[in-house]
């Protein structure tokens, strides 16, 4: 006889299964893709983990979606810089995210910005990379990458695909936020405008302009700052990894485990940090690394050649493998600077140099620069200038500041404008300093105008500004550091006809 007080319990045969059910089965099946790749990136995946992700992403297109949205940002933190650098600047925007191959062609996506607009892209073919340096972990995920990506593409994806969303994981909250700060993420709406307390899952944060900077703080106890106009891609795995594209990075790391340190990729070299206080500064041409406190590893990508940082050392990493590449103490600048434009500037300068002639004075004339964005995301642009050491100088701080500073702009305009001075400072030890600004109404400028020389000509004009004058643009770096350095002069106008131009920037003690 048969038993059937529970059958009202059963769920019949053929009928679906609850939805509590497929959740947990959907969760279950999202841990388990996540365990496999971070083996996956921990070099740690067997045959029996590679069939079984195979498995898994025949089985389930939303899985497919995730593991693409993943290997998009491994495949950027593994992007071969060195090899990049070698095409010019157009190729090397269309090789973006290559891992290099030992095959005939490689297949990279695109960068987290550029997807973050378009979706989850279609793989590029890139041309053969012969960087030697390249280790175990590497070619496995080569070799996994393009096994899965023929499983992929034999069974239909293609970025026209509708992604299958999941909630993200938020990973860090945006602690301090001045300029326009954007947030991207493949397959993922950007968000621009962002403020501080913004909580946001992996991805890439974008800051634009010179006054422009964010404080990303992890459950940890981490703390990163991004200055400047800089780029910033971070994972979600368990070890925490960065690329810096661009700009200048300042962390504060808590202690990490000695198997998983945090590490920094840029263009042109790769940081390894256990627990430190420290600074990175990259563009496409080379990484400036400063230690404060602790130690500090970099490796130069170009030929892979290592050195180990401690406190209050640097060192400079470029694709010019007979340049020497050893730690150094440099020594603070002094605390009078001038720059009269008589040379050109340095390139990393900002502004459109004019030679003296025909008794005209030496001078830079303003350029546009993106000064934050506006509700609706598009762009805010004044016109102006900036002085910075050259790169290649012994201290990336033009003036070392005392609490009695000035600063003396000797400029012209075309007709009456607000006027906006910045200042961006570092510590001694490189870390950021903060940002600092003067901003003047047009019928303002008076106050602070001295009076030329009868034997100048009298369309130009001096501004004398007591550092004690600059207020701050970063809550929580309310004054200057201590013997703070000075790494950047920002002089600027919000009206293109203003026509601003400048002779002569001076910082005395």
């Amino acid at each position: 006889m048969t038993d059937d007080r529970h059958l009202s319990d059963q769920p019949l045969a053929g009928t679906p299964e609850p939805l509590a059910s497929a959740a947990d089965s959907a969760s279950r099946d999202l841990a388990e893709l996540e365990t496999l790749l971070n083996a996956l990136a921990d070099d740690q995946l067997d045959e029996v983990g590679q069939r079984r992700l195979n498995d898994m992403l025949r089985a389930d297109a939303s899985l497919r979606q995730q593991y693409l949205a993943w290997m998009q940002l491994h495949a950027d933190l593994h992007w071969d810089y060195a090899a990049a650098a070698s095409a010019d600047d157009e190729s090397r925007e269309e090789r973006i995210g290559s891992h290099g191959s030992d095959s005939k062609a490689s297949l990279p996506l695109s960068t987290p910005a550029e997807a973050g607009r378009t979706g989850v892209s279609r793989p590029r073919l890139s041309p053969r990379n012969s960087n030697p340096v390249t280790t175990k972990n590497e070619r496995l995920l080569r070799g996994v990458l393009v096994g899965v990506a023929v499983l992929l593409l034999a069974i239909g994806i293609s970025s026209r695909s509708t992604p299958v969303r999941r909630e993200a994981k938020d990973i860090v909250t945006l602690a301090a936020a001045s300029g326009a700060v954007t947030w991207s993420h493949p397959g993922e709406e950007t968000r621009a405008g962002l403020t501080a307390g913004a909580e946001l899952p992996a991805g890439t944060l974008v800051v634009e302009g010179e006054a422009a900077s964010a404080q990303l703080r992890f459950a940890d106890g981490t703390r990163l700052t991004l200055s400047g106009d800089a780029e910033l891609s971070f994972t979600d795995g368990k070890q925490k990894q960065l690329v810096l594209r661009r700009g200048l990075l300042a962390a504060q790391v808590e202690r990490q485990p000695p198997i998983r340190p945090l590490v920094v990729r840029t263009p042109t070299a790769e940081v390894r940090v256990v627990g430190t206080v420290f600074s990175v500064s990259a563009d496409q041409d080379g990484t400036e690394l400063m230690v404060e406190s602790g130690r500090v590893r970099m490796r130069r990508l170009a030929d892979g050649k290592e050195v180990e940082l401690t406190d209050r050392q640097s060192a400079v990493a470029t694709f010019d493998t007979a340049e020497p590449m050893k730690p150094a103490r440099p020594a603070p600048p002094p605390p009078q600077w001038t720059q009269d434009f008589r040379e050109p500037p340095p390139p990393n300068c900002k502004g459109h140099w004019q030679p003296a002639r025909d008794g005209q004075a030496a001078m830079v004339t303003a350029v546009p620069c993106i000064a934050g964005r506006d509700a609706d995301d598009r762009p805010v642009i004044h016109y102006g200038i900036t002085a910075r050491a050259a790169p290649t100088a012994a201290s990336h701080g033009l003036v070392t500041l005392t609490p009695t500073s000035r600063l003396r702009v000797r400029y012209r305009v075309a007709s009456d404008s607000n006027v906006r001075i910045m200042l961006g400072l570092q510590k001694p030890n490189g870390g950021f300093g903060g940002n600092f600004q003067v901003w003047l109404a047009a019928d303002e400028v008076s106050r602070l105008l001295t009076t030329e020389p009868s034997t100048s000509d009298a369309s130009w004009q001096s501004l004398d500004i007591p550092i004690a004058e600059f207020e701050p643009l970063i809550d929580h770096i309310p004054r200057p550091p201590n013997n703070a350095q000075v790494s950047l002069v920002f002089v600027a106008t919000t009206s293109i006809e203003a026509g601003l131009e400048v002779a002569e920037l001076s910082i005395t003690p």
